[in-house]
């Protein structure tokens, strides 16, 4: 899935669903209570994502790995 086919938006809850394996809501939470997740904001209840900000953020964070082929 592109970050284009993506939507705007996405609630904390559905961040397993957009991107299965790389970030979990508690993680989310957890960082969010330390002051060092992305930038969020919340209606009523609900902590949404602006899907850009977070796909940033995430790429912000990624370490590259050398493989063989690298050296």
């Amino acid at each position: 899935m592109r970050v284009q086919d993506l939507p705007p938006f996405v609630s904390r809850q559905e961040v397993t669903r957009y991107f299965p394996g790389i970030i979990s809501p508690g993680t989310l939470a957890r960082l969010a209570s330390e002051g060092k997740g992305p930038p969020y904001f919340r209606m009523g209840k609900r902590v949404f994502y602006e899907t850009k900000e977070l796909v940033k953020w995430l790429k912000e964070r990624a370490v590259r790995v050398k493989t063989i082929e690298d050296s």
